[in-house]
């Protein structure tokens, strides 16, 4: 009974955008309550069919809800669901929102030809800039200081902009290395000097996770550590150390 009643409380939260999405929406809601897995739906501005699964069909609900995504370019063409020409990828929420907005795979790689940019990995960072241009801001022929860096996707977002140099700092040697490799793939060394080490309110150094992982890299707190040593980090010049 718990599990139908969290199939209804999910299709009554989605009716309105259901109905913006499917011609066939009430059918739909038939089919997500009967449990079925293969759901036959139409779109509603392309007028295209094809199948989806109850995942399928309320991720697209959630894109349209939560983010506001403009949908009226998604079809179905040869049995694949496609956002204008990219198709739109299942294997995870994070690449299925990144594919509504441009992203594809190339290789092991995901790749934007709007903005000619490619990333090792499918992060919410990227989503972030990329998709909801959430530092939307007039960065052109500007220096900025990216605290925080993470896998480099602000950095690249800042120098596709238009910026004239980008220091970026990530403290997280693991998540550094994967910000070297994007800025790399990117042909893009020339504009964004990334530092291996920690933004804060005094000089020194401290210790930090060195096995955290990509998902939960964007933020860890650090207490009651000491601090081991001061030194002045010149990275304008580049005279850092860590």
């Amino acid at each position: 009974m718990r599990s139908k009643s969290i199939v209804y409380d999910m299709t009554f939260r989605h009716l309105v955008y259901y109905h913006k999405l499917f011609t066939n929406w009430i059918d739909i809601i038939y089919e997500l309550v009967k449990g079925n897995k293969d759901i036959n739906v139409e779109l509603r501005h392309m007028n295209t069919y094809g199948i989806c699964d109850p995942q399928c069909i309320t991720r697209l609900a959630d894109a349209l809800e939560i983010f506001q995504y403009d949908l009226k370019s998604l079809k179905f063409h040869k049995g694949k669901l496609y956002m204008g020409s990219h198709e739109v990828i299942h294997n995870s929420w994070i690449m299925f929102l990144l594919s509504l907005c441009g992203f594809s795979k190339d290789g092991e790689s995901i790749y934007n030809p709007y903005f000619n940019v490619k990333f090792t990995h499918s992060t919410w960072g990227i989503f972030e800039n990329f998709c909801l241009k959430q530092y939307d801001i007039d960065v052109k022929d500007r220096e900025v200081v990216d605290i925080g860096a993470n896998v480099g996707d602000s950095a690249i977002y800042f120098a596709a902009k238009g910026a004239s140099r980008v220091y970026a700092f990530e403290p997280l040697p693991s998540i550094y290395e994967v910000a070297s490799q994007n800025v790399k793939i990117n042909n893009v060394q020339n504009k964004i000097t990334l530092i291996n080490a920690a933004v804060g309110s005094k000089e020194g150094k401290i210790k930090i996770p060195s096995s955290t992982s990509m998902k939960e890299s964007g933020a860890f707190t650090i207490m009651n550590e000491s601090i081991l040593f001061y030194k002045r980090l010149d990275w304008r010049s580049g005279g850092f150390s860590c």
